[in-house]
């Protein structure tokens, strides 16, 4: 289960639409307003009862930064292995220091 934010303004998803948090009067429950205006003062034992059962949103990855990690990890291996390069040694050569 994920964390569902209670702050005001958060969005959430109840009964499959989304919404948005419009108060927290107390610990066990939750204002909530719809896309068309309607309020709802819900249980946030409901909420994450429903939260438990929706699947976990699929990240789709990004192909063309894929495809360039590689060149990245073989342009910092020197630096990367190198146990001389201390955080002060790069801060100095970089101009950072």
């Amino acid at each position: 289960m994920g964390l569902i934010r209670t702050t005001r303004g958060s969005k959430v998803t109840w009964r499959g639409e989304p919404m948005k948090v419009v108060s927290t009067p107390d610990f066990g429950s939750i204002t909530l307003k719809s896309a068309n205006g309607e309020y709802f003062h819900v249980a946030v034992a409901d909420l994450e009862a429903e939260a438990a059962v929706q699947a976990p949103a699929v990240e789709e990855q990004d192909i063309r930064r894929q495809a360039k990690v590689p060149a990245y990890l073989n342009a910092l291996k020197p630096l990367l292995d190198d146990s001389r390069n201390t955080k002060a040694d790069v801060g100095v050569s970089s101009g950072w220091v």
